[in-house]
């Protein structure tokens, strides 16, 4: 069965906190790494999902913003806010309609895993340039395109049945392209490995058919 990313979240949203995901395992790696090397006061969480980088970054002492158009995912990023005594912004809205916030609103822009979800990447990557300060980052992560083109799908299995959620390959070419068209300079642009995964991620034979094949895209832009 296969949903649209509302439908598909909405549904996930009981038990992703809970799945070891291999593809947030590799990703949420190496953004840390580079989130230690940016500084930032005001961050934007676009599709935020159930608050993965919204609460860490708050608990950091950044003000954050967290925007998502799954309302069950974005519960879940609430409770947690409540239990720590963190003060976050949320809204319910997808990140392909104009964003409730004049320019240079922020200093950080993070949209991880949910740009391949949506076809039109150019218009929605305009909007967090327009958001961003001058010297601001726009983090992105996303499932990578090589894996896409393989049949790699966004899944998960509630009560024995497999849900698929719907993704869209956009190439690196396509992101530098829209990098380019909003005058972000790309200072990092990375292909991050099935290799890596952890043990216990994902079946051997998984690992081996998939040896040598990138399963995740990180970008790092300045404005």
């Amino acid at each position: 069965m296969t949903m649209n990313s509302q439908e598909g979240y909405g549904l996930w949203a009981e038990t992703y906190d809970n799945e070891k995901n291999a593809l947030i395992a590799i990703e949420q790696a190496r953004t840390r790494e580079l989130l230690k090397t940016l500084t930032y006061f005001r961050v934007l969480d676009a599709a935020a999902g159930t608050g993965r980088y919204s609460i860490p970054l708050a608990a950091g002492g950044a003000s954050v913003t967290a925007v998502d158009n799954c309302p069950e995912m974005l519960a879940l990023a609430k409770q947690k806010a409540r239990r720590e005594g963190l003060d976050i912004t949320f809204l319910n809205q997808s990140i392909e309609e104009k964003l409730p916030f004049p320019k240079d609103s922020f200093d950080l822009v993070v949209c991880a895993l949910a740009l391949s979800h949506i076809h039109h990447i150019k218009p929605v990557i305009a909007e967090f340039y327009r958001v961003l300060e001058n010297g601001g980052h726009l983090l992105i992560t996303d499932f990578h395109p090589a894996c896409i083109q393989l049949g790699g799908v966004t899944s998960f299995t509630r009560k024995e049945t497999i849900h698929k959620i719907t993704v869209v390959m956009h190439t690196r070419d396509d992101y530098i392209q829209a990098f380019n068209e909003t005058r972000f300079e790309c200072a990092v642009l990375e292909d991050i490995l099935f290799d890596i995964v952890p043990p216990g991620y994902l079946p051997d034979t998984i690992m081996q058919k998939y040896r040598g094949i990138s399963l995740c895209l990180v970008i790092l832009g300045l404005k």
